[in-house]
């Protein structure tokens, strides 16, 4: 029912074209599928329009080339061979090096790279012996020769698209490193040259097969190395693939796979992109696309839809897809462009939906539309919602964990928040196994007072480390080795004759104690809720985590997807070390996507990301942290040459502590000043740690950044740039 109506809400834009005494929405509908494509070849738009593709003009004709003019090429052969000679002797002693391998070109080389070019000699057959010829026409080799000649005949107008493709066609595999990679050839420079001003790209395809090559649209579509479209400067390179639609069809699902390799629908998005109107064969899998989790294709889908006549309407259909992935993307996208007709729409669908999930994305979306989203956190709505869940929800994974013990928070507005609604927020986390999150806790933390929501993350993620790392006790593990250590002794001292009863009873003690008693990772999802813990110790937590049980590979991946969701730059970074050292691989290959995902929204590089969420510990430019002590009683914390804070008392004179609070007032002041200024030492001893080894293999690997970007993320930040300024001393 959502595809006929998304359907029926696009096919209508094409009702004022149809014919005459014809039923306007079957008309549309019929295009909508895909089945009115004209009979010259084009298609049918998403407006409706017909789209039309000129003629094919004629292929050139394959021309021979004669004798003389291959002269040229043979003064070059003759200059060659004689340094060839010249480099051998100036390496008498090197058998293994490059020239003792090449031979000198003789005149059978030149007749067989000449029946080459005449169409006149299998390609399979002359590869071997016309490789040698690559050496005059390419501009790398170690030694110079008068290559003169060579650029003569290369330049001459008697050799068309068909003589040079074809040595295309010898020297590389695929049509499409034409475009993308420069090998200093003199024939793919002559070869570019003529193929600019309006040689037609399906001509240049046709004969590109005619010479045994593999569709070039095929290849573009099966290669994640020569995909770079914007090299492909034909304007007309559109027609080309408008007349290899069932490719796209096959790349975006609407037909199987006919190849042995798959098809990427990536690659068919950015071909979309060149055509000037998008055919409307494709109006579904785009809107599946665009509202599906892949990020790497939603986006381009979305871009492709964009002017499509009654989008806005086509997407609110989709809000009662039957998929909760379906729904959210809908409800983002019609957020995205700003729809506020559909707002109503996002209502309706919010008064029927169950999904958390969907649930969240609508009411973000409503938010972002600028709707009032103020009755979906009345407080008598969410308890009523808190209680009726609680009654049905299964709590058995949870019963180690003790609801009564979450801290009290408030909302922003200092308003208490009930503890049967926060109880009701941990039990559904923990269902629904999210440690990264979604955008319904999201809604709830940001609305949380910061203290609080603070404190109930770190709450949350000691208390499901310290569940997750339980281990037996030292009079348990005593315990179990005074019962096993005799019959240990006796089956191992036959083994081993060195072991004495003091080194059996160690190792049992040992083993004990190294046991887990139990896992939190069926609780990840508590996670989901200790997003917004503080940065520094998060970071501190994990980072004890990974070191003393990195072996736990589910338990840090879901550590990682929590600590990616918090917005902390300290939390960003443990992200990024682990990305970039972790023993166990695919731990580290978590940390990779995640950075990936993270760099992607902020519109960064990796590189980008971990530059420019370096902790400052709330250091100044400077290197100083004001602490407001009340009144007048400004201290002042400052990096020393060591990396240490030094605090200042408003004299400037050094001192080993803040003050005392001299009333009352002065009491959540000091408070502050205390939290701020430890929070600051933890987060110095960090940075120092994991830039000091960034920066080491930054510079290894020779890493090079815009002098703008490097004085504004490096030079100046407050603890880095000491680092950049003592090695540029060093």
């Amino acid at each position: 029912e959502t595809i006929e109506a998304a359907l029926t809400a696009l096919s209508l834009a094409g009702a004022e074209d149809a014919a005459p005494g014809e039923d306007p929405a079957v008309s549309g509908a019929a295009a909508a599928e895909g089945l009115a494509e004209p009979a010259n070849g084009g298609f049918v738009a998403l407006d409706g329009t017909t789209v039309d593709l000129p003629p094919l003009p004629p292929l050139p004709e394959r021309t021979k080339l004669p004798e003389p003019l291959f002269e040229p090429l043979r003064q070059a052969i003759g200059s060659y061979n004689e340094a060839l000679e010249a480099h051998k002797k100036a390496h008498p002693k090197n058998k293994h090096y490059w020239g003792h391998r090449r031979k000198p070109l003789t005149e059978g080389d030149l007749k067989a790279f000449r029946k080459l070019l005449n169409g006149d000699a299998s390609l399979l057959k002359i590869r071997s012996r016309d490789a040698q010829l690559s050496e005059i026409d390419s501009k790398h080799s170690p030694f110079t020769f008068d290559r003169s000649g060579a650029e003569t005949f290369f330049a001459s107008p008697e050799l068309t698209v068909w003589h040079l493709l074809t040595l295309h066609r010898n020297y590389h595999w695929g049509l499409f490193f034409l475009f993308r990679y420069d090998h200093g050839q003199l024939s793919l420079a002559a070869l570019r040259k003529r193929l600019q001003g309006g040689f037609d790209f399906r001509l240049l395809a046709k004969i590109y097969a005619e010479l045994g090559g593999e569709e070039p649209l095929r290849e573009y579509l099966t290669s994640e190395y020569l995909r770079e479209i914007e090299e492909i400067t034909f304007d007309d390179f559109w027609v080309y693939c408008a007349e290899q639609l069932p490719l796209l069809d096959e790349a975006l699902g609407l037909r199987p796979q006919s190849g042995p390799k798959p098809l990427i629908p990536l690659a068919a998005l950015e071909i979309l992109e060149r055509f000037p109107k998008v055919p409307q064969r494709y109006l579904l899998p785009l809107m599946g696309l665009a509202t599906g989790s892949r990020k790497t294709l939603r986006e381009p889908a979305r871009k492709l839809l964009a002017g499509a006549p009654q989008i806005d309407e086509a997407i609110a259909a989709q809000l009662k897809d039957g998929k909760q992935d379906v729904r959210s993307g809908a409800a983002d996208w019609l957020a995205a462009r700003d729809a506020k007709a559909q707002a109503a729409a996002l209502t309706a669908a919010l008064k029927k939906e169950r999904s958390e999930m969907a649930r969240a994305a609508m009411i973000t979306a409503l938010e972002r539309l600028g709707e009032d989203i103020s009755a979906y956190f009345d407080p008598d709505t969410l308890l009523a919602e808190a209680e009726a869940g609680l009654k049905k929800i299964n709590l058995k994974t949870l019963d180690w964990f003790d609801l009564d013990a979450l801290p009290r928070v408030k909302w922003r507005d200092g308003t208490p928040l009930d503890p049967k609604v926060l109880a009701w927020w941990v039990a559904l986390a923990n269902k629904l196994k999210q440690p990264g999150g979604n955008a319904l806790f999201d809604l709830y933390l940001d609305r949380l007072s910061p203290e609080d929501s603070q404190r109930l993350g770190l709450h949350l993620l000691r208390s499901w480390i310290g569940h997750d790392t339980l281990r037996p006790s030292e009079e348990e593990a005593n315990a179990h080795a005074q019962a096993n250590v005799d019959s240990y002794f006796s089956a191992m001292s036959r083994w081993m004759k060195e072991m004495t009863r003091e080194s059996a009873f160690a190792d049992l003690r040992a083993q004990k104690l190294g046991e887990y008693l139990q896992s939190a990772n069926d609780n990840k999802g508590l996670l989901g809720l200790a997003s917004r813990a503080p940065g520094p110790d998060v970071a501190e937590a994990v980072r004890g985590y990974f070191k003393a049980h990195g072996a736990r590979i589910a338990q840090c991946k879901a550590l990682l997807d929590c600590l990616a969701a918090n917005p902390a730059p300290a939390a960003i970074q443990v992200v990024l070390a682990t990305a970039n050292r972790f023993k166990a691989k695919t731990v580290q290959a978590h940390a990779q996507a995640l950075i990936e995902d993270i760099a992607e929204r902020r519109g960064w590089t990796a590189e980008q990301l971990a530059d420019r969420t370096i902790p400052t510990g709330g250091l100044d430019e400077t290197g100083v942290l004001e602490l407001d002590c009340g009144g007048d009683r400004i201290y002042r914390a400052s990096l020393a040459e060591d990396g240490k804070l030094v605090l200042a008392n408003p004299a400037g004179k050094e001192v080993k502590a803040l003050p005392s609070a001299r009333n009352e007032e002065e009491e959540a002041q000091i408070k502050a000043a205390k939290k701020a200024l430890s929070g600051a030492r933890k987060e110095i001893k960090q940075v120092d740690s994991l830039q000091a080894s960034r920066l080491f293999e930054a510079m290894c690997l020779e890493r090079v950044w815009a002098p703008e970007e490097w004085q504004q993320y490096l030079l100046r930040h407050p603890i880095v740039g000491r680092m950049c300024q003592r090695l540029v001393w060093l």
